[in-house]
């Protein structure tokens, strides 16, 4: 089991009606996903990255980025 901190960029792709775009690419994987704010969108790539790699949560931290 993995220890050790994992970090990810999160490209914040823009905002539309209140709500944040954003990605991840992990392993190939390309994973988008929208929320009202910043700690809700890292919540919802923290429980996707599990489900698609099982990354314990608690291990990720995401360099934000914009573009």
């Amino acid at each position: 089991m993995e220890t050790h901190k994992i970090f990810i960029p999160l490209i914040i792709e823009g905002i539309d009606d209140g709500l944040l775009f954003g990605r991840v690419h992990h392993e190939d994987n390309l994973i988008v996903d929208s929320a009202r704010t910043i700690e809700s969108l890292e919540k919802k790539f923290r429980r996707l990255l599990f489900s698609f790699h099982k990354i314990n949560p608690s291990l990720v931290i995401f360099d934000l980025q914009e573009t």
